[in-house]
């Protein structure tokens, strides 16, 4: 027998015991007839197909259930992409928004300093040009001014300075008291013509009751053309030569041509170019005009030829040009310096090219320079060169941040004429008022710098009062004020927070004058010599060439040292081209020929 057989009936066997131990209960149906069971056997059947239909019909109420699940879940799907979609649309609106605003916030600010630029610029064609205001007054009208405010109601009516407004007749009154004894003596001309009255025609037993004189003026303008006649001769052997002879009774009229002075290779006198000089870079008469001046003298040339005798008296003008930049540049000098642009012509084309200028106001020497139109640091470097001056002011362009470092012995400072601009436009343009106390300090330090000036005190004296308490205490105040505007979150205007990060950054430089009583509070020595640079760009708006430029450069040099020194430019040239005629330029001691030394009785 096999083992799998063997434990088969081992099994049962054991199954069969178990079973006699542990009879099985007979349930109650066994003990039903063969019609209860099928009785209850339909009984069952019938339930079970209740339980079928009930089964059925919750199977196809789940189904429905389902189908409406699964068209919710549709929808929500929908609902959700629609959500998904309309929340994309919102954030991309509300960027746009967000970039709208922006660009909104954009256009407000550059609207805001257009209009403030717009008033900057007015201000600078028909406004008041003072930066320094030595005075401290900020809030004097002028009568247009007044006039403009006025609206027709009382309140727009200026207010009276007193009380009670003096009469016209009182005050004519006062007015004729400091006049007594006076005469309006005023007008003057160098050619007097004196008609005498002959007093012996007048009537007999006729009384005088009192004797004046009548002054009438005339203006007489025109040019007169000398011709000498010549005559080149050859005699036998020797070479030819020319030679003007005097007529018998011309030698009266000739005595004349013999004073006239010359100008070495053109046919004008001293007199001629001198006066053609001081028109053009003086008066700042184009060329063009003067032709149109000369033309009404009868008198006609071409332009081109006064540009050439322009050249020519240059070429012995440039000759001084050492002698002066020797003075500018002295050991131990206080300078200041400017730069301002031109546009010149150069091969066919114009550019932007800038013209310096250089100032030493204890020497009284105005230098003008042109290194190839450029405004980079090294172009002042290079001029400056070697020299040993003491410091140099200048506005805070960073073209000058060289002076700035440690291996540098010169002292920089800053104008603070510049600082108080940006304030005053941040005042009267932007209309930050915060900016009025700013005015007010810095003209309570030019109201000081003018007491110095007035009482004509020592450098040494100057510096003490410089460092005093009052205008320590001031300058404190202005440093709190910047400081505590500067940390103020509330909105600053453009211009207010411009001026402010100007004052900022230069503090030092700005208050250095405090430092010697020989420094300037400002730069204005340079401003103002520069300024009729920026007012012939209204006249000549293009320069023709570089050799122009330079021209430029070398006549305002000399035209603005004269005006340093209280000499006429006019006098000046003439003397200069009076000599060069003389001598034809020879053996001419040119240091002699600066302006302070050739016109020093004038």
């Amino acid at each position: 027998m096999e083992e799998k057989e063997f434990k088969k009936r081992k099994f049962f066997m054991e199954y069969i015991n178990s079973r006699e131990d542990n009879p099985v209960v007979k349930s109650a149906h066994a003990s039903m007839s063969s019609a209860d069971k099928d009785k209850y056997i339909s009984i069952l059947e019938r339930d079970v197909e209740q339980y079928r239909q009930m089964l059925q019909e919750s199977l196809e109420n789940q189904k429905k259930i389902q189908d409406r699940l699964d068209r919710v879940a549709a929808m929500l799907e929908k609902s959700d992409k629609e959500k998904s979609t309309l929340h994309d649309t919102i954030n991309r609106l509300m960027t746009q928004l967000e970039g709208n605003q922006k660009q909104i916030q954009s256009l407000q600010n550059q609207i805001k300093n257009l209009i403030n630029q717009s008033m900057v610029d007015k201000a600078n064609l028909y406004g008041k040009k003072v930066w320094n205001n030595r005075g401290g007054n900020t809030t004097t009208v002028s009568r247009q001014e007044a006039k403009d405010d006025f609206d027709g109601t009382a309140a727009s009516l200026p207010s009276a300075t007193s009380d009670e407004e003096p009469s016209k007749e009182d005050q004519k009154e006062v007015d004729n008291q400091c006049k007594v004894g006076m005469k309006y003596n005023t007008m003057g001309a160098d050619m007097v013509i004196d008609y005498k009255c002959d007093e012996t025609k007048i009537p007999d037993g006729a009384k005088i009751i009192r004797r004046f004189t009548r002054s009438i003026y005339d203006q007489v303008s025109y040019i007169v053309e000398h011709k000498v006649h010549y005559i080149v001769y050859k005699l036998p052997g020797q070479d030819p030569i020319t030679v003007h002879f005097t007529l018998p009774g011309n030698e009266e009229i000739e005595e004349d041509y013999k004073k006239l002075s010359v100008v070495p290779h053109t046919h004008v006198t001293s007199r001629f170019l001198s006066r053609l000089t001081m028109n053009k870079y003086q008066m700042d008469t184009p060329l063009y005009r003067e032709i149109i001046r000369m033309m009404e003298d009868k008198f006609s040339i071409c332009r081109q030829t006064l540009t050439n005798y322009i050249g020519i008296g240059a070429e012995y003008l440039k000759l001084v040009l050492p002698y002066l930049k020797n003075n500018l540049l002295q050991d131990g000098a206080n300078i200041h310096c400017d730069e301002t642009w031109c546009r010149v012509r150069i091969y066919n084309k114009v550019l932007k090219k800038y013209i310096w200028c250089v100032v030493n106001k204890e020497t009284k020497v105005v230098y003008f320079f042109y290194d190839n139109g450029s405004r980079g640091q090294d172009v002042i470097k290079n001029f400056i060169g070697s020299s040993n001056i003491n410091s140099i002011q200048t506005d805070s362009y960073c073209g000058y941040n060289f002076f700035d470092r440690e291996d540098n012995d010169i002292t920089h400072l800053y104008c603070i004429a510049h600082a108080r601009s940006k304030f005053f436009y941040a005042y009267e343009r932007g209309k930050d008022y915060r900016a009025k106390d700013f005015l007010d300090w810095f003209g309570w330090l030019y109201g000081r710098e003018e007491t110095y000036r007035k009482q004509n005190l020592s450098p040494a004296e100057i510096k003490k009062r410089r460092n005093d308490s009052e205008t320590t205490e001031c300058i404190v105040k202005i440093y709190s004020r910047m400081c505590e505007l500067q940390k103020d979150d509330s909105i600053k205007g453009e211009l207010m927070t411009k001026a402010l990060n100007y004052l900022s950054n230069g503090w030092k430089k700005f208050f250095t004058f405090r430092e010697d009583g020989n420094y300037e509070i400002d730069n204005l020595e340079a401003e103002r010599c520069i300024r009729p640079l920026t007012v012939n760009r209204k006249n000549a708006p293009i320069l023709g060439s570089e050799s122009g430029v330079e021209n430029l450069c070398l006549y305002m040099t000399l035209v603005e040292t004269c005006k340093k020194n209280n000499i006429s430019p006019l006098r000046y040239f003439e003397r200069f081209f009076d000599i060069i005629a003389k001598t034809n330029g020879v053996g001419i001691e040119w240091d002699q020929m600066t302006p302070s030394k050739l016109c020093q009785e004038s």
